[in-house]
């Protein structure tokens, strides 16, 4: 599942990377790093970024970003 795919609310756990090495690069580069804890914190309309929470930050992610981080759900 991609982050992209999480509903408002859920939380997961990130589980690797897809796509090219220069988007992962960045993703990582942010902070972004396998068994971290994500919760998707809004959407916005007509495919604007996501609001993602991951430790202690909150950042804004564009959907093909958020595409590229495979997570799975949290109970």
């Amino acid at each position: 599942m991609a982050l992209k795919d999480l509903d408002v609310g859920q939380r997961a756990r990130i589980t690797g990377f897809s796509g090219d090495d220069h988007m992962i690069a960045l993703l990582r580069e942010i902070g972004f790093h396998e068994d971290a804890e994500v919760e998707k914190l809004g959407k916005g309309p007509f495919g604007a970024p996501f609001q993602i929470r991951f430790g202690r930050t909150v950042i804004a992610l564009r959907p093909g970003e958020a595409a590229a981080v495979d997570v799975a759900l949290l109970p």
